[in-house]
């Protein structure tokens, strides 16, 4: 028994892909010791126990990249270790099997010792130091806390500086165990490669792992009573977040609806919102609309001076009215059907965006190809966008506005 494995092979690729993706239930702290583990599964292993040894190994794959990530997918936290390099159908040295082993040793063999758990410790500390400095990310940490409370919307998936020091390292030890032992996994490889070579090395280098089950990772945020929070902080740009429960997920009927209608609210530079808040009264100079798919949420957002506030919070309404009540323009509703096909198209020439369609498909138990999925969206109406928008409902208005000064 190994992980289950999903693979997309096409010679037209010049790269492999190896994506190993483990999940657990969402919950706090846990999202933090996930990031501390994020960090030191970048940083070394037992058997690279060096900084140098790391980049080294990489470099002899050939310029291999690497990247650990988590991610939050509806109520489950996400860890993803993804190695990239050139498919050895175009080099002289086999190094397929090579580029495998050293992702099971990253995954299993992470060097957790007193010194590296404490430098992943400052890592993290200045990473969620330095998204503090970011007005509209605590902005939008601020609203997904605030409108999420009682549930895992509001719990970041980057960790919480309030966590970092009561994790000790033989919790840590313990964690990456759990992790490894007890949390769902899939491995996707896609690019150009050989599978009969790389089914024999997943065998011989992965372990056994729970395959992804019949739970959904998706939920729908409780339509929660309406609140508009104030903060403030000394900065010069304000941020205006409006936060939606939609009753709408990845999951929905009606989701590839509510997606173009979401495009046409704030995704174009034909949308309602960029038409009206940006070039008829120039209140900002970006802003937009966009789902969180997995929770049922929709958002706007727009970074503006604080006396516009105001006005740009009563063209966002009247934009969202629009959309619910129909008042959609048919060539509007052709360039957002348009806008998704070019997206969907790229995949068959875009190793990344494959690795992220067959993902998302795996997750969501989705069957459709990418022309089939190009066909759902086609088949959007302005009535099933209506029908899609219908349930919206306004949660939360926050506003992060400068502190006056003298």
């Amino acid at each position: 028994m190994t992980i289950t494995t999903h693979f997309h092979s096409n010679q037209k690729f010049k790269s492999i892909i190896l994506s190993a993706r483990f999940y657990i239930p969402f919950k706090r702290v846990d999202n933090t010791k996930l990031a501390l583990l994020s960090e030191l599964m970048d940083d070394r292993n037992i058997n690279y126990p060096t900084k140098t040894s790391m980049l080294s190994k990489l470099d002899n794959l050939y310029g291999a990249n690497l990247r650990i990530r988590v991610s939050g997918v509806g109520k489950f936290h996400q860890l993803e270790a993804r190695l990239v390099s050139v498919s050895d159908q175009f080099i002289e040295e086999k190094i397929q099997d090579e580029l495998i082993e050293y992702l099971s040793d990253i995954l299993y063999s992470p060097l957790i010792t007193q010194q590296t758990f404490q430098e992943a410790k400052d890592n993290l500390r200045d990473k969620l130091n330095r998204e503090l400095e970011r007005p509209n990310v605590y902005a939008m940490n601020r609203a997904l806390e605030i409108a999420g409370k009682d549930s895992t919307l509001s719990i970041t998936s980057n960790g919480s500086l309030d966590d970092i020091e009561a994790i000790d390292l033989e919790q840590m030890v313990q964690f990456h165990e759990y992790v490894m032992n007890e949390a769902q996994a899939a491995l996707f490889v896609v690019g150009n490669f050989d599978q009969e070579r790389a089914e024999e090395s997943i065998g011989n280098y992965f372990k056994g792992h729970q395959p992804l089950g019949s739970e959904s990772f998706a939920y729908l945020l409780s339509p929660a009573k309406y609140e508009r929070v104030s903060e403030e902080l000394p900065i010069h740009q304000a941020s205006l977040i409006k936060l939606y429960s939609t009753q709408i997920n990845v999951y929905s009927e009606l989701y590839h609806a509510y997606r173009i209608g979401t495009i046409i609210l704030g995704q174009l530079p034909t949308s309602f919102l960029f038409q009206e808040v940006r070039e008829k009264h120039s209140l900002a100079y970006s802003v937009g609309a966009s789902t969180i798919g997995f929770d049922g949420v929709l958002y706007m957002n727009t970074q503006l001076m604080d006396e516009n506030i105001e006005l740009a919070n009563q063209l966002m309404d009247e934009q969202l009215k629009k959309i619910k009540e129909g008042l959609i323009p048919n060539e509007l509703l052709e360039g957002a059907k348009l806008m998704i096909a070019n997206l969907l198209l790229s995949i068959h020439d875009d190793e990344y965006a494959l690795l992220n369609f067959v993902s998302q498909s795996f997750i969501t138990s989705s069957e459709l190809s990418v022309e089939e999925t190009i066909e759902k969206y086609q088949q959007v109406t302005i009535e099933s966008i209506m029908q899609a928008f219908s349930h919206v409902k306004e949660i939360l208005t926050y506003e992060l506005r400068g502190i006056a000064h003298d």
